[in-house]
């Protein structure tokens, strides 16, 4: 990492980098983990509330300002992520190539706002199945070595 104060550092959120040599070197550009997206798309800080219980759930709150078309949350666009806007389904784009964008109701201008963000990997259930088969086949195995030892 050569630049931490780059633009797509900034989007993400980074403020601070500790270099190689244990210095700590701020960025103050770096947005918040959250944030709004004007017309034009440039981004704005807005008043809004982030909670992060855990890294797979994002709770984002606040109020819509009056010029704010998106908001943006620094979490990559990955299969995965769902979200809810005030408790129905929210539909997310890319924005910047790989942030999660979510487009703002123009009846959302000024009123309060709840989105949550819940991550759950693709195919969760079919690789625990697989996982769950596959150490009870070396199980298996393992026992039947160990029988075939001790009847030797």
């Amino acid at each position: 990492l050569r630049r931490f104060d780059s633009p797509e550092m900034e989007h993400l959120g980074v403020r601070y980098f500790l270099d190689a040599s244990g210095e700590l070197k701020e960025n103050p550009q770096a947005l918040p983990l959250a944030y709004f997206l004007d017309g034009d798309g440039r981004p704005f800080k807005g008043a809004l509330t982030i909670d992060i219980p855990r890294p797979e759930r994002w709770r984002l709150s606040g109020t819509v300002p009056d010029d704010a078309r998106a908001l943006i949350a620094a979490l990559p666009s990955y299969p995965g992520w769902t979200a809810r806007l005030d408790g129905f389904d929210a539909h997310n784009a890319t924005w910047d190539g790989w942030l999660q964008s979510f487009k703002l109701p123009e009846d959302k201008q000024g009123a309060r706002f709840e989105l949550s963000l819940d991550f759950a990997p693709t195919g969760w259930p079919w690789l625990a199945g697989l996982t769950a088969l596959m150490w009870s086949a070396w199980l298996g195995f393992a026992a039947g070595a160990v029988q075939e030892a001790l009847a030797a």
